[in-house]
């Protein structure tokens, strides 16, 4: 499951767990996230990625420079001006890399273009149905 944190309810997560599902997803950059990310660029992978586990919660954190990628997504850390980052919790194994949790999770935003389609060009803009269950279901018939 890949997912903003923004769709994930208090104890989402232990479900997902409980259920033996995989799931990739945003996390929010508090204190956990300064913490455990070091900023020197000795800590970075070639590919800007750190991945990091503390207490059996696994964060992969992306950093951007804004020089480089003036329009990437992500948060400011206030002491680390230039760049912005990105965390991404997961419960993948380690034998998945930290650059292919990002990829898999980037696959999303693929997605959010389908739906943008199906609203500009087929005209499913005003579909919405009660719930999203019904609404998603709507949209899977559409294409």
């Amino acid at each position: 499951m890949r997912a903003d944190s923004g769709f994930c309810p208090h104890g989402m997560i232990g479900e997902l767990e409980a259920g033996g599902l995989s799931y990739i997803m945003t996390a929010a950059l508090r204190s956990l996230v300064h913490t455990l990310c070091r900023h020197d660029d000795a800590a970075w992978t070639a590919t800007e990625v750190q991945d990091l586990t503390e207490e059996g919660v696994r964060l992969v954190v992306l950093r951007q420079r804004i020089a480089e990628r003036p329009l990437a997504g992500g948060k400011f850390f206030l002491k680390v001006p230039g760049y912005r980052f990105q965390a991404l919790r997961t419960n993948l194994p380690s034998i998945v890399s930290a650059l292919e949790v990002w990829r898999r999770y980037n696959e999303r935003a693929d997605i959010e273009n389908r739906i943008k389609e199906l609203g500009t060009q087929f005209g499913l803009n005003g579909l919405c149905c009660r719930s999203f269950r019904a609404t998603e279901a709507a949209c899977h018939l559409a294409i």
